[in-house]
């Protein structure tokens, strides 16, 4: 089911692809952490968000991705693959932000920025 209209649940097997196609589909998504060092000597973590999008629907310029658990946003398509016996695109993408909706006992969001 590929949809437009105005959305007020994502239900566990959807995707919202750009804030606007509700389409089925899984999301996994990955944060590797790396420590580099400045040229004043000042070490700086660096975080890097990765992910697999995998839906029939085809999205040329996704943005944003957003399931019922975690909105990515700044996603760049770096690896598209399809196959001839199967009816879904997997798409390899790296993000600027990973956000859980989840909410901790303090009401907080958990909330990754990409530096």
């Amino acid at each position: 089911m590929i949809t437009n209209n105005k959305v007020t649940k994502i239900q566990t097997d959807e995707v919202l692809l750009n804030g606007t196609i509700v389409a089925k589909g899984v999301v996994t998504c990955s944060l590797k952490s790396r420590m580099e060092t400045d040229k004043y000597g000042n070490d700086k973590q660096i975080i890097t968000i990765e992910g697999k999008l995998e839906t029939g629907y085809y999205m040329p310029d996704l943005n944003t991705i957003e399931t019922n658990r975690y909105y990515i946003e700044g996603v760049s398509v770096q690896e598209e693959h399809y196959s001839s016996s199967e009816n879904k695109i997997r798409s390899i993408f790296q993000a600027s932000l990973f956000q859980v909706k989840f909410q901790d006992n303090r009401d907080q969001y958990y909330e990754v920025k990409k530096d």
